[in-house]
């Protein structure tokens, strides 16, 4: 399905289960209008820029547990407000919330995340979320990087345990505002 709904300007909902779909790399790309997204997910491995620059999108109703690699896949989608969906197998997420600044709640499974890059740079997360964040995230055997954006009114001296807890289980923090 890579590609299939790319640029779809009058696409602003979709509601269909695609529980055997594995490969969904760019499939909504640069859908500008799509705003509501419902489907059953259960296969899908690849969904590399899936959603990217779907700055509309506010309601996502999925499942992820297959999901490997999602670089980019909710890029730039500005109206995002929270993720609040399983992916035990998540390897690969380089990107994947970058400049998504409506983002304040993540409550994703990171237990097999190796690569994250900018993963939340330029979000607004909540203390809440980067505790989450810590607690969950896997421990790479090389040393990591991961980009989180805070919300601005967060005193960081508040994130302290949980950058010492990211510190502690080998991920570099690029922090953001």
């Amino acid at each position: 399905a890579g590609n299939m709904f790319y640029e779809c300007r009058q696409l602003i909902e979709f509601a269909s289960d695609m529980p055997r779909l594995k490969y969904g790399a760019h499939m909504f790309h640069m859908n500008q209008g799509l705003r509501r997204f419902e489907s059953d997910l259960s296969s899908l491995q690849d969904g590399q820029m899936m959603f990217y620059w779907c700055r509309s999108l506010q309601k996502l109703r999925t499942n992820l547990p297959s999901l490997v690699k999602a670089d980019s896949m909710f890029n730039k989608c500005e109206s995002l407000t929270a993720f609040d969906i399983p992916t035990p197998n998540l390897r690969s997420a380089e990107w994947m919330f970058y400049r998504c600044g409506g983002l304040k709640t993540f409550r994703g499974d990171l237990r097999s995340l190796v690569n994250a890059r900018g993963m939340f740079a330029h979000c607004r997360l909540d203390a809440d979320s980067v505790y989450h964040i810590a607690d969950c995230i896997n421990i790479p055997q090389e040393r990591g990087e991961i980009g989180i954006g805070i919300a601005p009114d967060i005193d960081l001296a508040d994130l302290a345990p949980a950058l010492e807890e990211l510190d502690a289980k080998n991920w570099n923090v690029i922090l953001s505002r």
